[in-house]
């Protein structure tokens, strides 16, 4: 993550809340995973290997953190077949929560209302650096078109009804879900 030159920005996410989404954004803004670029911001997964080994490195780096419903994010981790699905984002969110008390960083929220799309992804781009013409995004923040989006009965059941899968611990997700529920662009 760190061979060539120091990132701009990490875009460091927690499984399932809209990492390809963003990437895609970032990559239309010219920050891409790629140190020749004209913005360096790789990617990765608070939970991928490698990541404790260039910790110190990471926490004094510019982040950007997406955010998404953490059941969503569980409920798809059982739909891919994960072992201890909830266990798995549960502590992917420990570890994001403990480098943003640490860090400079950005909450791109992937579910945030309308009126804010606009604002999300601007303050994600300005954060990393980039001077950009809107016009050079507009289209793809007007479409906000999900991306690997997938469907279950989990996931449905969850949206219409509230109710989550039975079988697993999700009191694990009640720090994550609580902070969900506070983010300002989630309130409508």
């Amino acid at each position: 993550m760190f061979k060539r030159r120091t990132p701009d920005a990490i875009l460091l996410t927690v499984p399932h809340t809209g990492t390809n989404f963003v990437r895609t954004l970032l990559t239309m803004a010219g920050a891409e995973n790629n140190p020749y670029a004209k913005a360096y911001v790789p990617d990765a997964h608070w939970i991928d290997k490698g990541i404790t080994e260039v910790w110190d490195k990471i926490v004094q780096t510019k982040l950007i953190i997406t955010a998404r419903d953490p059941y969503l994010s569980a409920i798809r981790a059982i739909k891919n077949g994960q072992e201890n699905p909830v266990e798995w984002i549960a502590d992917a969110w420990t570890l994001c929560f403990d480098a943003m008390s640490k860090t400079k960083h950005v909450v791109f929220d992937i579910d945030c209302p309308v009126q804010a799309r606009l604002n999300c992804a601007q303050n994600a781009i300005k954060f990393i650096g980039i001077d950009l013409e809107l016009d050079r995004i507009n289209d793809y923040v007007e479409k906000w078109i999900p991306q690997n989006e997938s469907t279950s009965i989990y996931k449905t059941k969850y949206l219409e009804t509230g109710e989550l899968p039975e079988g697993y611990d999700w009191n694990l997700l009640n720090e994550a879900v609580e902070w969900y529920n506070k983010l300002l662009t989630n309130k409508a």
